[in-house]
């Protein structure tokens, strides 16, 4: 179990699923609208964690790998992230902080 998966409250999120169920399309749009401000509000948070020149690690889906690289630009929703000569573009949240670096 990863760290993330042990702070899952799955009693919660179940309770949730099964009141979304019971919506009307007005509600289900109020819900929508409070989780895309909350995805925003967390990718703000994460975003202010890094600066410029910063080293920083991300995992590669496609290949099964953590690629480690310098923060090159922080634009307004994601960070681009040099590798060699490759720039990825990745969301806040999906970056870390290289440590003792």
């Amino acid at each position: 179990m990863t760290n993330i998966e042990s702070k899952i409250n799955w009693k919660q999120i179940n309770q949730a699923a099964d009141a979304i169920m019971e919506m009307d399309d007005a509600e289900i749009e109020h819900i929508v609208t409070a989780i895309k401000t909350r995805r925003e509000m967390l990718s703000l948070k994460a975003k202010a964690r890094f600066r410029i020149g910063d080293r920083v690690t991300f995992f590669n889906a496609r290949r099964q790998e953590d690629v480690v690289g310098t923060v090159h630009k922080i634009n307004r929703k994601k960070i681009v992230v040099s590798v060699g000569a490759i720039s990825w573009t990745v969301p806040p949240t999906m970056l870390s902080v290289v440590k003792g670096e």
